[in-house]
C-alpha cells in the first residue's frame, strides 16, 4: 500500500519504515519522478503519488512523503520529496 501525506514537523516519524530516502536538488531535475520510480510507478505516469510538471516548472510546493514497496514489489520504505532549490515560484525579497 502506498500513501502520501504532507510532512508535518509535529508528526512522530518513528513509525515510518526504514530506510528513509530524502530526495533533494534543484527545481526541474526530476526529484518527484525519481521518487515515483522508487515506488514502482512509471516515470511517465499521469496519476502519480508525487505530482510531476513538465519542463523546469515547480510542482512540489511542500515536503511530502510516501511509504510503499521498493520499486513496487520490494520491502517497504519511506521516500521524501522536497521542493527544489531555486524554486521557480519562490519570490526573492532584496
Amino acid at each position: 500500500m502506498i500513501f502520501g501525506i504532507d510532512a508535518d514537523p509535529a508528526d512522530n516519524s518513528t513509525n515510518l519504515p526504514l530506510p528513509r530516502i530524502v530526495i533533494i536538488g534543484s527545481t526541474g531535475v526530476g526529484k518527484s519522478s525519481l521518487a515515483n520510480v522508487f515506488l514502482g510507478e512509471s516515470p511517465l505516469c499521469n496519476n502519480c503519488t508525487f505530482p510531476v510538471c513538465g519542463g523546469a516548472d515547480s510542482c512540489t510546493k511542500n515536503t511530502n512523503y510516501a511509504v510503499g514497496p521498493w520499486l513496487g514489489s520490494g520491502l517497504e520504505f519511506t521516500v521524501v520529496d522536497t521542493p527544489g532549490f531555486g524554486d521557480s515560484d519562490q519570490v526573492l525579497f532584496i
